[in-house]
């Protein structure tokens, strides 16, 4: 009777080992899938941010390797299109610096000399609002 139930035991457990067995082979599966992804995702990001065309294009070559599918040779090619970002300079310095920026200031009205009884009327005027007779 004993050696009945240790055989039904044995039955019993080895199915399980066995239906186990697959899990854990499609884990390791997916572990080294992984880490193969990871690996050519990092190759990806070194042959692009090492690359000539990603100089001065930093933010540019960062956005097309996250945000995108592109191959590592078709983020090279779109950044050796790009004009190099502007350094030091935002946004709104680069705007600001393609329109033409009204003459403001005290030497504003042109090269004429003014005297400094005229400068602080001239300043009271323009804080008070009234202009001058």
């Amino acid at each position: 009777e004993k050696d009945l139930k240790k055989v039904n035991a044995s039955k019993t457990a080895e199915p399980a080992a066995s239906a186990a067995e697959p899990v854990v082979e499609a884990t390791l599966e997916t572990a080294n899938s992984d880490k193969d992804v990871r690996a050519e995702e990092r190759a990806r990001f070194d042959t692009v941010m090492n690359s000539e065309a990603a100089q001065g294009r930093t933010k540019s070559a960062q956005s097309l390797i996250t945000k995108t599918d592109m191959s590592a040779d078709d983020i090279i090619t779109m950044l050796g299109d790009m004009p190099a970002e502007a350094k030091g300079a935002s946004k709104l310095d680069v705007a600001m610096g393609n329109e033409k920026q009204p003459e403001i200031g005290a030497d504003a009205g042109g090269d004429a000399e003014v005297s400094d009884s005229q400068r602080i009327l001239n300043s009271h005027a323009a804080a008070t609002g009234r202009k001058r007779s």
